[in-house]
């Protein structure tokens, strides 16, 4: 799977999302605010050949989870979840990532979908995480903890606070392949829950799409219905990201998807997000507007879907395969 320089660019795009009144969508209009910068990091050696790195979280502070019972679809108010779903038209992203075990939502020609998979040592295609109802469990852990330190990700500082899951996103705007409508069609936004309990109180909100907020723009992978398996196209990426290509294909094409991490975005409220803790996360892709006024952005919602992962520390990681220097079958971490 493909990481690139999301871990270094694609957080400088988020947007604090406060609710206004009145307004109206202005679709790359957007009101630019001051940007963060992002802690330099140097690179490192890789780290001994230990299955736990000891890692220092004692500087993260804790939450207190929200109370109450929530389920994904009492929490998506616009839209109603499909669950074990295949994405249309495939998992287009990235190289080997394989479709299924989507939720999804599709009204009006216009497919939203969410997943949480395994990133590493190796994917999950059983789908065992899936519990068909739009919730995901996971193991606890940081990718510090990941019996593959070769992998740059796995390597601290960059793996601490990584967890060893993805959540993967696709929009299709014409999935019937009726409309000839592409993905300039909708603003976007994702909002990640930092609150472990069931019921989301505090959330990052992202604006996935804006070229304004691109640094210079995102390696998303686009396509049509007729794009196969890991045959999305991209813009480039990191410095080497060209803006017009990127506004091409924003405009031609239906199909955009990517993987993300809660460790690609160290700002707001998921910095004190603490991947060794037990807790559940709503991740929640929205299609409507977003609406700026002299008060800043807000986001008028259309469609969404939703999911909840659910931090568990009794899940296993999959390993079906047997790697050298990897031990094989399912594999459970033990994280400081």
């Amino acid at each position: 799977m493909k990481f690139s320089a999301l871990i270094v660019s694609a957080w400088l795009f988020q947007e604090q999302v406060s609710p206004v009144a009145g307004g109206k969508a202005k679709k790359g209009g957007m009101m630019q605010k001051p940007r963060s910068k992002y802690p330099t990091r140097s690179p490192v050696s890789p780290p001994p050949a230990t299955l736990c790195p000891t890692i220092d979280l004692s500087s993260r502070p804790s939450s207190t989870p929200s109370s109450g019972t929530c389920t994904p679809q009492e929490i998506n108010e616009f839209g109603t979840l499909l669950f074990t779903q295949d994405a249309t038209p495939n998992a287009i992203f990235g190289s080997g990532n394989t479709n299924g075990f989507f939720t999804c939502v599709r009204e009006d020609g216009l497919e939203l979908c969410l997943r949480a998979k395994q990133r590493s040592p190796r994917m999950n295609p059983d789908g065992s995480w899936d519990n068909g109802d739009g919730t995901y469990t996971v193991p606890t852990g940081d990718s510090c903890c990941l019996p593959n330190p070769n992998s740059f990700i796995n390597v601290p500082p960059f793996c601490l606070g990584v967890p060893v899951w993805n959540f993967e996103w696709t929009i299709n705007t014409d999935y019937e392949g009726t409309l000839s409508r592409n993905a300039d069609a909708f603003d976007y936004q994702i909002s990640l829950d930092a609150d472990p309990g069931d019921c989301s109180t505090n959330s990052l909100n992202l604006f996935p799409l804006e070229v304004q907020k691109l640094s210079p723009c995102a390696d998303h992978y686009f396509g049509d219905n007729g794009t196969a398996q890991s045959g999305g196209t991209t813009a480039g990426s990191g410095a080497s990201c060209d803006a017009s290509v990127y506004a091409n294909l924003l405009s031609t094409q239906n199909v955009v998807q990517q993987s993300w991490s809660y460790g690609f975005f160290p700002d707001g409220p998921i910095q004190f997000f603490d991947p060794v803790v037990e807790g559940t996360y709503d991740v929640q892709l929205c299609a409507g507007s977003i609406v700026d006024s002299t008060q800043g952005s807000s986001f008028d919602k259309e469609l969404c879907v939703t999911i909840q992962v659910i931090h568990s520390d009794d899940q296993t990681l999959y390993d079906g395969v047997t790697t050298p220097g990897r031990p094989s079958g399912d594999i459970t971490l033990t994280c400081p």
